[in-house]
């Protein structure tokens, strides 16, 4: 398992870009709703799931619920991870705490 070293631990850059990346994904995520949302009327698009015919634009609704909701996460995280006293953990999960105590 790859540790961080002390100095990406506190390192500004390497916290901001992993803020952009997760932002990122949670743009592709509302995109991709939205753009499904739209493609879904336009064709007329549904989905038969178990016997019931379901419309695309609710699994686009969906999407762009999930994409937005995201980006409240993250900023929650943001303002928590750009503090300069926060440091990148990977002991503190439950996974690093297994490996560490040899069990898998």
């Amino acid at each position: 398992m790859k540790q961080f070293g002390k100095s990406a631990e506190t390192d500004p850059v390497l916290k901001t870009a992993l803020v952009i990346a997760l932002y990122s994904g949670a743009a592709l995520i509302t995109g991709s709703g939205a753009l499904f949302g739209v493609y879904s009327v336009m064709r007329d698009i549904r989905f038969g799931i178990m016997n019931i015919t379901i419309p695309g634009i609710v699994i686009a609704m969906l999407m762009l619920f999930f994409g937005i909701r995201s980006f409240f996460s993250i900023r929650k995280l943001s303002r928590v991870l750009l503090q300069k006293t926060t440091q990148l953990s990977m002991g503190k999960t439950k996974t690093a705490r297994l490996i560490h105590e040899g069990r898998q």
